[in-house]
């Protein structure tokens, strides 16, 4: 899915060459194989991006903090866990609904190894890095799209022993739908 939604990026400028007509036609193409992929939603301990937030469901896998879930704008924090290791994630919901959900306080190596089991191998980058003494360690950035949702994990990406989780919409595919929409006008 990740690869599809690179794709309109060089085509897309390619068929603009052809002249606005193709172009659209191509990028509605392309929408509308990113959006009939059969991939799972993804979710976080069963929620899911752009859907309405279950507040049964996150107080029974731990404690809303900060805030009110059931509240249709908020920001708030979750107590919960994350491949068995306790964590803190923070979240906002927009209209009732999950928008992003955050956390940097968690097991890196385990919440990976969780994912991919679940969601299987991702896309990831990773890059030597040398901090300002001298020492080398790895930039790693991983992530999943699938169904409009992104959801990344990193570590040492600013600076050694920093890691974080977000779990957010796919900007990629908005702009797939939208582009689909526009075509339909043809």
């Amino acid at each position: 899915m990740q690869f599809l939604c690179s794709i309109p990026r060089f085509f897309g400028q390619a068929a603009l060459a052809l002249g606005p007509s193709i172009h659209r036609l191509v990028l509605a193409t392309l929408a509308a194989l990113a959006l009939s992929s059969s991939a799972q939603a993804l979710d976080l301990k069963g929620l899911e991006i752009g859907k309405p937030v279950d507040c049964e469901r996150m107080k029974a896998a731990g404690t809303v903090v900060g805030g009110q879930c059931e509240s249709p704008e908020t920001t708030a924090g979750w107590q919960t866990t994350l491949a068995g290791h306790p964590t803190l994630v923070m979240f906002n919901v927009e209209h009732g609904k999950l928008t992003r959900a955050l956390s940097n306080d968690f097991d890196f190596d385990a919440v990976r190894s969780a994912l991919v089991q679940r969601w299987g191998e991702p896309e990831c980058a990773e890059a030597p890095m040398m901090n300002g003494h001298g020492a080398k360690f790895m930039r790693t950035l991983c992530t999943w799209t699938a169904d409009g949702a992104t959801l990344a994990i990193g570590q040492n990406v600013q600076r050694w022993g920093d890691r974080f989780l977000q779990f957010s919409r796919d900007r990629s595919a908005e702009a797939a739908r939208a582009a689909a929409s526009a075509a339909s006008d043809i």
